[in-house]
Protein backbone atom coordinates (compact mmCIF):
# COMPACT_ATOMS: atom_id res chain seq x y z
CA UNK A 1 0.00 0.00 0.00
CA UNK A 2 1.65 3.52 -0.88
CA UNK A 3 -0.39 6.36 0.72
CA UNK A 4 0.21 9.36 -2.40
CA UNK A 5 -1.40 12.35 -2.47
CA UNK A 6 -2.04 14.13 -6.42
CA UNK A 7 1.32 16.89 -7.68
CA UNK A 8 -1.66 18.98 -8.73
CA UNK A 9 -2.47 19.93 -5.02
CA UNK A 10 -0.76 22.57 -3.07
CA UNK A 11 2.12 21.61 -0.69
CA UNK A 12 1.63 21.10 2.82
CA UNK A 13 2.96 23.91 5.04
CA UNK A 14 6.29 23.48 6.42
CA UNK A 15 6.04 21.56 9.51
CA UNK A 16 8.19 20.35 12.86
CA UNK A 17 7.86 16.92 13.82
CA UNK A 18 8.01 16.46 17.90
CA UNK A 19 8.46 12.86 18.48
CA UNK A 20 6.74 11.42 21.96
CA UNK A 21 6.48 7.87 23.13
CA UNK A 22 2.76 6.36 23.71
CA UNK A 23 2.54 5.17 27.05
CA UNK A 24 1.15 1.81 27.19
CA UNK A 25 -2.52 0.56 27.47
CA UNK A 26 -1.60 -2.34 29.15
CA UNK A 27 -4.20 -4.33 29.87
CA UNK A 28 -6.70 -2.18 28.19
CA UNK A 29 -5.47 -1.77 24.37
CA UNK A 30 -8.38 0.73 23.13
CA UNK A 31 -7.54 2.38 20.34
CA UNK A 32 -9.38 5.72 20.60
CA UNK A 33 -7.39 7.85 23.02
CA UNK A 34 -3.63 7.30 23.67
CA UNK A 35 -1.68 9.24 26.05
CA UNK A 36 2.02 10.69 25.39
CA UNK A 37 5.35 11.72 27.15
CA UNK A 38 5.23 15.77 25.71
CA UNK A 39 2.98 17.98 26.78
CA UNK A 40 2.22 21.87 27.33
CA UNK A 41 5.75 22.37 29.09
CA UNK A 42 7.22 20.79 25.30
CA UNK A 43 5.09 23.11 23.33
CA UNK A 44 1.96 20.83 22.65
CA UNK A 45 -1.49 22.50 21.86
CA UNK A 46 -4.68 20.84 21.63
CA UNK A 47 -6.23 20.87 18.23
CA UNK A 48 -2.36 19.49 16.82
CA UNK A 49 -2.00 16.84 14.72
CA UNK A 50 -0.71 13.28 15.36
CA UNK A 51 1.14 11.14 13.23
CA UNK A 52 2.75 8.13 13.07
CA UNK A 53 5.58 7.00 10.78
CA UNK A 54 5.12 3.83 8.47
CA UNK A 55 7.08 1.78 6.01
CA UNK A 56 5.00 0.28 3.43
CA UNK A 57 6.86 -2.10 0.43
CA UNK A 58 6.60 -0.11 -2.68
CA UNK A 59 8.28 -2.53 -5.26
CA UNK A 60 9.03 -6.61 -5.63
CA UNK A 61 12.66 -5.67 -5.18
CA UNK A 62 11.85 -4.71 -1.84
CA UNK A 63 12.27 -1.46 -1.24
CA UNK A 64 10.42 0.51 1.22
CA UNK A 65 9.01 3.75 1.26
CA UNK A 66 8.42 6.20 4.18
CA UNK A 67 5.73 8.02 5.17
CA UNK A 68 3.16 10.12 7.48
CA UNK A 69 -0.14 9.21 8.19
CA UNK A 70 -2.56 10.91 10.46
CA UNK A 71 -3.65 9.08 13.30
CA UNK A 72 -5.53 11.67 15.34
CA UNK A 73 -5.27 14.78 17.27
CA UNK A 74 -4.06 16.36 20.56
CA UNK A 75 -7.13 16.38 23.03
CA UNK A 76 -6.13 17.15 26.12
CA UNK A 77 -2.67 18.56 27.12
CA UNK A 78 -0.75 18.52 30.91
CA UNK A 79 2.33 19.60 31.77
CA UNK A 80 4.68 16.88 30.40
CA UNK A 81 2.07 14.73 29.19
CA UNK A 82 -1.08 14.92 26.59
CA UNK A 83 -4.15 12.93 25.49
CA UNK A 84 -4.55 12.27 21.38
CA UNK A 85 -7.85 11.25 20.27
CA UNK A 86 -7.41 9.13 17.86
CA UNK A 87 -9.37 8.31 14.40
CA UNK A 88 -10.90 5.34 16.26
CA UNK A 89 -12.88 7.41 18.29
CA UNK A 90 -15.85 8.25 17.77
CA UNK A 91 -15.91 11.95 18.77
CA UNK A 92 -13.25 12.23 16.18
CA UNK A 93 -14.64 13.98 12.50
CA UNK A 94 -12.49 15.49 9.81
CA UNK A 95 -13.36 17.24 6.99
CA UNK A 96 -11.23 14.97 4.07
CA UNK A 97 -10.50 14.56 0.31
CA UNK A 98 -10.85 11.81 -1.92
CA UNK A 99 -8.44 10.27 -4.57
CA UNK A 100 -6.43 12.47 -7.43
CA UNK A 101 -9.67 14.34 -8.53
CA UNK A 102 -10.00 15.41 -4.75
CA UNK A 103 -13.96 14.17 -3.82
CA UNK A 104 -15.28 15.78 -0.85
CA UNK A 105 -16.24 13.88 1.81
CA UNK A 106 -16.66 13.93 5.84
CA UNK A 107 -14.17 11.18 8.09
CA UNK A 108 -16.07 9.58 10.98
CA UNK A 109 -14.63 8.40 13.42
CA UNK A 110 -15.36 4.70 15.65
CA UNK A 111 -14.14 1.87 16.27
CA UNK A 112 -14.43 1.33 12.12
CA UNK A 113 -13.95 4.69 10.93
CA UNK A 114 -15.82 5.13 7.64
CA UNK A 115 -16.25 8.13 5.01
CA UNK A 116 -19.69 9.49 4.85
CA UNK A 117 -21.30 12.20 2.57
CA UNK A 118 -19.54 11.33 -0.72
CA UNK A 119 -21.81 12.69 -3.32
CA UNK A 120 -23.23 10.19 -5.14
CA UNK A 121 -22.92 11.28 -8.58
CA UNK A 122 -19.03 10.95 -8.09
CA UNK A 123 -17.13 8.08 -8.61
CA UNK A 124 -14.37 7.00 -6.08
CA UNK A 125 -12.52 3.80 -6.01
CA UNK A 126 -11.10 0.79 -3.57
CA UNK A 127 -7.47 2.00 -3.62
CA UNK A 128 -8.18 5.71 -3.30
CA UNK A 129 -6.38 7.83 -1.19
CA UNK A 130 -8.06 9.89 1.65
CA UNK A 131 -6.11 13.00 2.94
CA UNK A 132 -6.33 15.37 5.37
CA UNK A 133 -8.69 18.65 3.92
CA UNK A 134 -10.29 20.49 7.10
CA UNK A 135 -9.20 23.60 8.36
CA UNK A 136 -7.65 22.88 11.84
CA UNK A 137 -5.33 20.03 10.51
CA UNK A 138 -2.12 20.34 7.67
CA UNK A 139 -3.71 20.16 4.31
CA UNK A 140 -2.62 16.64 2.36
CA UNK A 141 -1.75 14.87 5.31
CA UNK A 142 -2.94 10.84 4.63
CA UNK A 143 -5.20 9.08 6.73
CA UNK A 144 -5.61 5.81 4.23
CA UNK A 145 -7.27 4.32 1.19
CA UNK A 146 -10.89 3.11 0.68
CA UNK A 147 -12.02 0.52 1.16
CA UNK A 148 -15.30 -0.98 0.61
CA UNK A 149 -18.24 2.04 -1.55
CA UNK A 150 -21.67 1.81 -0.79
CA UNK A 151 -24.89 3.73 -0.19
CA UNK A 152 -25.88 5.29 2.34
CA UNK A 153 -28.74 3.72 3.87
CA UNK A 154 -30.85 7.04 3.69
CA UNK A 155 -29.57 6.73 -0.45
CA UNK A 156 -28.77 9.92 -0.76
CA UNK A 157 -25.10 10.01 -0.54
CA UNK A 158 -22.34 7.30 -0.73
CA UNK A 159 -20.24 6.35 2.37
CA UNK A 160 -16.83 3.93 2.19
CA UNK A 161 -14.85 2.03 4.76
CA UNK A 162 -11.06 3.15 5.11
CA UNK A 163 -8.35 0.61 4.88
CA UNK A 164 -4.99 1.81 7.59
CA UNK A 165 -1.55 0.68 6.35
CA UNK A 166 -1.02 0.28 10.31
CA UNK A 167 -2.01 -1.62 13.03
CA UNK A 168 -1.99 1.27 15.79
CA UNK A 169 -1.55 -1.57 18.76
CA UNK A 170 2.22 -2.15 17.07
CA UNK A 171 3.08 1.55 17.32
CA UNK A 172 5.43 3.29 20.24
CA UNK A 173 6.38 6.53 18.86
CA UNK A 174 4.18 9.17 17.53
CA UNK A 175 5.17 12.39 16.12
CA UNK A 176 2.98 15.88 16.94
CA UNK A 177 3.15 18.58 14.28
CA UNK A 178 3.46 21.46 14.59
CA UNK A 179 3.48 25.07 12.40
CA UNK A 180 6.88 26.30 11.34
CA UNK A 181 6.62 30.39 10.97
CA UNK A 182 9.17 31.80 8.84
CA UNK A 183 8.97 35.43 9.43
CA UNK A 184 10.03 38.28 6.53
CA UNK A 185 12.29 40.81 7.08
CA UNK A 186 10.34 44.15 7.76
CA UNK A 187 10.55 46.11 4.63
CA UNK A 188 10.44 49.77 7.12
CA UNK A 189 7.03 50.57 5.79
Amino acid sequence: TQLWVSQREPPMQQMAAIPAFIYSRYPFNFKNEMLISIGKDQGVAVGEAAVISYASATSSLGEHERGVVLIGEVDKVFDNTAAVKTIFDSRFRLAVRVGEDGIESLLMGGSEPKLTLVPKNVEIRKGDIIYSAGANFPYGLPIGEVGEVRMSSDNIFKEATIVFPYDLSDYRLVFILKSVVQTRPSDGR
